[in-house]
C-alpha cells in the first residue's frame, strides 16, 4: 500500500510539473513570436548580414 501511494503522489507531482513546463514554454514561444520583427526590411537585413 505504501509504494502504491508513494508512486501515485510522485506521478501526480510530475504531471503538475510537466503541465507547468508546457504552459511556460507555450507562453515563452508566444512572447518570442510577438517580439519578432517580421517586416520585410528586417528580413532583408537578416539575409544580407548572413551571406
Amino acid at each position: 500500500m505504501y509504494f502504491q501511494e508513494l508512486h501515485q503522489i510522485l506521478l501526480q507531482a510530475f504531471t503538475v510539473v510537466y503541465e507547468q513546463l508546457d504552459t511556460n514554454i507555450a507562453r515563452h514561444l508566444q512572447e518570442f513570436t510577438n517580439d519578432l520583427d517580421d517586416s520585410s526590411q528586417a528580413i532583408n537585413k537578416f539575409f544580407q548580414a548572413n551571406r
